[in-house]
Formats: structure tokens, C-alpha cells, sequence
């Protein structure tokens, strides 16, 4: 993971997002979604399958990087804020479409899923009325959707399988993504909030990270991993 942790550490020093946006230039726009290609790199040799084949055989992994991937032309649609911001929230849906196929969990009546619909809806009803492009509410809502039921799907999850690392990644990166989604709908049109570039590339890049990471779990990690929490929670 070191070339990610180089690509951001690069993006961030150069750009300062803490201080100022970026330019809308290709060169930051290729700087920022240079450390989405190195996670898309890192989930294919993660599927342990022979290089010669591209796209690797596994379901999980293929959408993954069709994730990743739209989500990087996303960011590459969202340097340039005013030309192309219904092209980048599309490709951002798109994104959060293929996560939700790989964080994966069977429907179930928990309560759960009460607390993630009620939040989805009170984050679209705070800025529908500060909108005002018939089509950015259609991808608005859609995009809220998604992104709360994964978060709905991952924490039940969580909540099925226990505490152990396969499921608390796609748990926090879905959380995540829920918060700097918000956020950053709230400052494009509600009010503006301090350092929002900063804090919105900070939490998506550490919730591409957690679903990146997970897609490396196998069942051998997670054999040594349950003994570990065994070991340390009965202590």
C-alpha cells in the first residue's frame, strides 16, 4: 500500500486541499485520482489470479474496480466543479452501484434499517430545496440511496458476522463515505464549511482504502484473524 500512502501524501502536498481548492487543470485532476488507479492495482493482484488475465475472474473484484475506476472519473469530473458536476455525480452513483454489489448482506428486519432510511431522508429533504436542476435531485436521491443502504448492509453485517476485520472495513469505509457525502452536500448548497476539500478527499480516500484492503481478506486471514481476537478478547 505504499505507492497509495505516496499518491496521497503527493496530492496533498502539492495541491494543499487544507488551504485552498485545486486548479481546474488536467494535472490536478490526474494528481487526485492518481491514488484510486494504485487501489485499482492493488485489488487486482489482491484477487491472487495470473497477471496475464487483466480483469480477474471474481465477481467481487471485478466490480470493485469498475467501482473504483467511476469513482476515479469522478474525480476527475469534479476538479473541473462547474462544467462537469452532473458528469461527476454520475459517475460517482455509478461507483457506489458496483460497492453495493460487493459489500453484500441478505435482507434482514433489523432495526437498523430504520436509523440509515430516516438519515437518508432528512440528508436529501436538507438540501432538495437548495437545488434547483431537476436532474442533480435525481442523482441526488439515487446517490443518497445507495450510499445508505450500503451503510445499512455493512453494519448488518458487522452485527451478524461479528467484529473482525472483513467486516469492520466495509463497515467504515460505507460510514465514511455517508459522512463526507453529506458534508460536501451541505457545503455545495447549504452553506459553506471550513477546509471542505481537505475533509472530503481525507475521508474518501480512507473509505476507498477500507474497501480495497477488504477485498485482499482470504479465508486464511480470516481463520489467524478470528483466533487473534479470540486470544486477546478472552484475556
Amino acid at each position: 500500500m505504499y505507492p497509495f500512502y505516496i499518491s496521497v501524501a503527493c496530492y496533498f502536498y502539492l495541491f494543499q486541499p487544507l488551504f485552498r481548492f485545486p486548479p481546474q487543470t488536467w494535472t490536478a485532476a490526474l494528481a487526485k485520482a492518481l491514488p484510486v488507479w494504485v487501489l485499482i492495482v492493488y485489488v487486482r493482484l489482491s484477487s491472487r489470479e495470473k497477471l496475464r488475465y487483466i480483469i480477474p475472474k471474481s465477481y467481487d473484484h471485478q466490480n470493485m474496480i469498475t467501482g473504483l475506476l467511476f469513482y476515479s472519473i469522478g474525480d476527475v469530473f469534479f476538479i473541473f466543479d462547474t462544467d462537469l458536476m452532473e458528469d461527476g455525480m454520475l459517475c460517482f452513483t455509478i461507483a457506489q452501484f458496483y460497492f453495493s454489489l460487493v459489500v453484500q448482506q441478505e435482507m434482514t428486519d433489523s432495526r437498523v434499517k430504520y436509523v440509515f432510511m430516516f438519515f437518508g431522508l432528512v440528508s436529501f429533504s436538507f438540501v432538495m430545496n437548495s437545488i434547483d436542476d431537476g436532474i442533480m435531485d435525481v442523482f441526488v436521491l439515487f446517490h443518497l440511496l445507495l450510499i445508505y443502504n450500503v451503510g445499512w448492509r455493512s453494519t448488518c453485517r458487522l452485527r451478524k458476522e461479528g467484529l473482525y476485520f472483513s467486516t469492520l472495513m466495509p463497515c467504515l469505509g460505507s460510514l465514511l463515505f455517508i459522512a463526507s457525502d453529506t458534508i460536501q452536500a451541505a457545503n455545495k448548497w447549504r452553506w459553506k464549511i471550513a477546509f471542505i476539500d481537505f475533509w472530503g478527499t481525507l475521508f474518501d480516500y480512507t473509505a476507498l482504502l477500507c474497501y480495497a484492503i477488504m477485498m485482499g481478506t482470504t479465508k486464511t486471514d480470516l481463520h489467524i484473524e478470528r483466533k487473534f481476537l479470540k486470544f486477546y478478547i478472552g484475556k
